[in-house]
């Protein structure tokens, strides 16, 4: 009886045991062609992550107790969506990364130069985590786009469009208006966008805009114009 819990503990020793996973190109998180052994990882493990490329995600990420992550400086992760540093975990950042919000309940994160971190919504520390920040420009608030093929993440878009570009009153009740010394072309739109990446209203451009029927809080205006550039501002619907 002895022999048989001994072997049965080996066998879930071997079938839990920790990974390592490394990129070896660009892409989504969720395709196999990024990953060495062509397998896709979990979303939530205790693994060891070694991001050597510009990484796409379309899925919040939860490393568990155990885990450790690290963005080489050639590396990125780039979505709209969350990413959770659990317990236990180490997360070293010298690359890019961009992503909605970075909670670290427990965990311990290094964010080193020279890539930039984007937090469109925040970054919240508890239950005894921490964050050292040291070199890298951190920005909290701004929109960001994964641009592709290859994925080569550009950061925030809304720093020269405020020289350009004013959107008052903010906060706003009912409307917005668009001042703009950009030339405005005729079939250029206009796009609001949640804290969650989600298009709430898209219409033609005009220079104002009827906010009254959105939900109070935190949104984002893009304008795109008829060549595709991008020009993104943030405002309060109150």
């Amino acid at each position: 009886m002895k022999k048989i819990y001994i072997l049965i503990l080996i066998f879930a020793f071997q079938f839990t045991r920790a990974k390592t996973w490394t990129t070896i190109s660009y892409g989504y998180w969720s395709s196999p062609t990024v990953w060495f052994g062509g397998i896709v990882p979990p979303l939530a493990s205790s693994d060891t992550f070694n991001i050597k490329h510009p990484v796409a995600i379309y899925n919040d990420l939860f490393f568990n107790s155990g885990s450790f992550l690290r963005i080489d400086s050639s590396g990125g992760i780039c979505g709209h969506n969350n990413i959770t540093i659990k317990s236990g975990v180490n997360f070293i950042k010298y690359g890019i990364l961009e992503i909605d919000s970075l909670f670290i309940p427990g965990g311990k994160v290094y964010m080193y130069a020279p890539g930039s971190v984007t937090l469109t919504c925040y970054g919240i520390v508890s239950s005894g985590g921490s964050i050292l920040i040291s070199g890298p420009l951190l920005m909290v608030g701004p929109w960001f786009n994964c641009r592709t093929p290859e994925f080569h993440f550009t950061g925030i878009e809304e720093v020269n469009a405020r020289q350009k570009i004013k959107l008052f009153p903010n906060p706003v009740s009912i409307a917005l208006t668009i001042e703009t010394e950009l030339p405005v072309y005729e079939k250029a739109e206009i796009e609001i966008v949640n804290t969650l990446g989600q298009t709430i209203l898209k219409t033609r451009f005009s220079n104002h805009i009827d906010v009254s029927n959105l939900r109070q809080g935190f949104y984002y205006l893009r304008i795109v114009s008829e060549s595709d550039e991008i020009h993104t501002m943030k405002f309060v619907r109150e």
